[in-house]
């Protein structure tokens, strides 16, 4: 659903509140009921039309500066990072040999002690390679022929790290306003189960966990921790708050590699790519969330000891 279409449907069910509101022909019961229900609709559509509305996504490239800027949630959050340390373009192919593989080209921004930033990922090759010149010329850097390694010279070692990305996450916002929005909805249809039994019985109970399910997913969002642990040549992922844990993954470490997506609208994460699956970490991150994408793009380093490092593994915090 487009911006625009999202407005037209707020403002008809604005229109619809304050018109239900001044009925004079419904009791005040069920003018309150008729008029908040449109109210609830309408926050939550609204706050869906508004975030359509926000220009979000692209890649820029400021040559005062010299830097590339990766547009994210909206016009104020953008992540700028110096050219200079951007090796190059490089056009990711499917392995066709591997079952798991989801058979989609990908245009990949390959950086000299940074993991790679994956920008564009589809399953047309001929729009890929535009994409990729497209890019190149924009940026002014060359279209690689192979992707060179980022970790040259890095030696892995056991360590564990923490991300809890918790204030100015993408789509948070969004969420608690939908989520608002459907308990409101379930709540008015719950008090009317009496007048209006089946409509009450069939789309409260729906509303009302949905209601809850987008709430509760920011705030566990805010207050939980995910950790990631590098021990005896095997990854362990998992979710930890108040002592308790969950969603606990183990994955072998050998031929274990680092990338970060940059998403319209949804921010940024940081991805771990093993033979047995994918690890995210830090979803939704953003140029001002509490965990930068800066941030978590030097999470790696916590599992790295370069060579001009101190032989001491580095503190995790």
């Amino acid at each position: 659903m487009s911006a625009f279409a999202c407005g037209l449907v707020t403002a008809l069910f604005v229109a619809g509140s304050v018109g239900f509101w001044l009925e004079s022909g419904l009791s005040p019961e069920d003018r309150f009921a008729a008029s908040s229900l449109c109210a609830f609709v309408a926050l939550g559509v609204g706050a869906l039309a508004w975030r359509l509305a926000l220009p979000r996504g692209g890649v820029f490239y400021d040559e005062t500066r010299d830097k590339v800027g990766f547009g994210l949630t909206g016009p104020r959050d953008v992540w700028w990072m110096e050219r200079s340390a951007c090796a190059g373009l490089w056009v990711s192919e499917p392995d066709l040999e591997e079952p798991s593989d989801p058979g989609l080209f990908g245009v990949v921004l390959v950086r000299n002690e940074a993991p790679p930033i994956l920008l564009v990922e589809t399953p047309d090759p001929e729009l890929t390679q535009e994409v990729a010149r497209s890019l190149q010329a924009g940026l002014e850097l060359p279209l690689l022929d192979a992707k060179p390694l980022w970790d040259h010279g890095a030696e892995e070692h056991d360590a564990t790290g923490w991300v809890r990305v918790s204030r100015r996450v993408a789509l948070h916002s969004l969420m608690v306003s939908l989520g608002i929005s459907a308990l409101g909805v379930g709540g008015i249809l719950v008090s009317k189960v009496a007048t209006h039994p089946i409509v009450s019985i069939f789309i409260a109970p729906v509303a009302i966990l949905t209601g809850l399910v987008l709430i509760i997913l920011p705030i566990v969002k805010r207050l939980g921790t995910e950790e990631l642990t590098r021990e005896k040549r095997r990854w362990r992922y998992r979710w930890r708050l108040f002592g308790f844990s969950w969603g606990e993954r183990d994955l072998p470490a050998q031929d274990s590699t680092w990338r970060l997506r940059v998403g319209e609208g949804g921010g940024a994460r940081l991805e771990l790519v093993t033979t047995e699956g994918e690890v995210w970490l830090g979803s939704g991150a953003t140029s001002r969330s509490t965990v930068s994408v800066e941030g978590l793009s030097g999470f790696p380093e916590r599992f790295q000891r370069r060579p001009q490092q101190s032989d001491q593994a580095p503190s995790d915090s």
